[in-house]
């Protein structure tokens, strides 16, 4: 099985572990949000760590805990990651769009966990992966707008690594929709975790300069 409970559960403990380091060593509170992002990756495996075993039990608790895990990739990362790259941005032009894409990203998140909400779905085990059954209309449109407020926002980063990191994740994205389309969700919101310890090495190297 290429992704499992213990796939998630582990992916949790290693971000769980790298977030608290991550937020110990943040100093600039600039660099908080960036820092709290494999923490709360590691929140969001375990979710699916525990969704996993719900559907192998059969449990009546897999659209509670799909919810919780869709709150997460639908409202919370649109939401989140573009203000995070935002704090750490200079003033100027790319603070500028990036406060669109704060705006954007927002608007983005409520309609799309509101339609989740006004249409709740459960989760199921395809291709040996978690998958959603979740659509939202215009969803082409949708998907556009939520890389460009995700991905598209670490890339217009002013710093290398943050621009590195993002760019990385753009990658998993497209090897998620090729090998995995239906399961996208699942797969690349585990891909985006594990890249994310790359940010203990951001504010380890920010820490090491400053000093």
């Amino acid at each position: 099985m290429c992704f499992s409970a213990t796939a998630s559960f582990a992916a949790s403990a290693v971000l769980g572990a790298t977030g608290i380091a991550t937020l110990a060593k943040t100093k600039d509170r600039k660099m908080l949000p960036l820092a709290t992002i494999p923490l709360v990756f590691a929140i969001q495996q375990a979710i699916e760590g525990g969704l996993w075993l719900t559907i192998a039990d059969g449990g009546s608790d897999a659209v509670l805990l799909s919810a919780l895990f869709l709150f997460f990739a639908l409202f919370w990362w649109p939401t989140f990651v573009p203000f995070a790259v935002r704090s750490i941005e200079p003033f100027g032009w790319r603070r500028t769009v990036l406060t669109i894409a704060c705006l954007i990203g927002t608007a983005l998140g409520m309609y799309l966990y509101v339609h989740f909400l006004m249409n709740p779905v459960s989760a199921s085990v395809v291709n040996q992966c978690i998958y959603y059954e979740y659509q939202a209309p215009y969803s082409m449109v949708a998907a556009v707008m939520y890389m460009f407020v995700t991905v598209g926002a670490g890339v217009l980063s002013s710093r290398y690594m943050v621009k590195v990191l993002f760019f990385i994740m753009a990658i998993s994205a497209f090897i998620a929709s090729w090998l995995y389309y239906e399961n996208f969700t699942s797969v690349w919101c585990f891909f985006a975790a594990i890249v994310s310890v790359m940010i203990y090495m951001m504010v380890s190297e920010g820490k090491k300069r400053k000093t």
